[in-house]
């Protein structure tokens, strides 16, 4: 299901800047990920997730 691009914007604004454009694009668009694929390409690249942890 498709979003507008202001929702997707404010959808993935949580998100580093380096995966903005192509999070709001792929909402915009109706698309997805595995949120699997995402969680380890995303864990592989930080240790900031740890923080989460505590």
């Amino acid at each position: 299901m498709a979003v507008s691009e202001d929702r997707a914007a404010e959808l993935s604004s949580w998100l580093p800047e380096e995966h903005l454009e192509t999070a709001t694009n792929l909402l915009v668009q109706g698309r997805r990920i595995a949120q699997e694929w995402v969680g380890y390409q995303h864990l592989s690249r930080t240790q900031r997730w740890h923080a989460d942890l505590i």
